[in-house]
């Protein structure tokens, strides 16, 4: 037994599995709960819309825009992200 200059405590914390995916490897696929992380802008026509529209229920989707300066913020202080879309593929 050693004597150390401050008190340890042990937590323990609860922690739930999960799995992670890149966006096209999700395309055909349905999930009840989807979480999409966006660390940076997407940068693929369509790609938001594909990590968007994996889940069955509008209440199991959350999104994550990370405040880091790679995405845009209104004057309220919320942040977005761009969703990329070319209007040529859709003429």
């Amino acid at each position: 037994e050693t004597q150390l200059p401050f008190i340890l405590k042990r937590r323990q914390l609860m922690a739930l599995l999960s799995f992670a995916m890149a966006i096209h490897k999700s395309q055909g696929q349905s999930f009840d709960k989807v979480g999409v992380y966006l660390h940076s802008p997407v940068f693929v026509h369509g790609q938001l819309y594909v990590a968007l529209s994996r889940m069955r229920y509008e209440n199991g989707l959350r999104v994550y825009v990370a405040d880091n300066g790679d995405h845009g913020k209104h004057e309220n202080g919320k942040i977005y992200t761009r969703n990329v879309v070319y209007n040529e593929l859709l003429e």
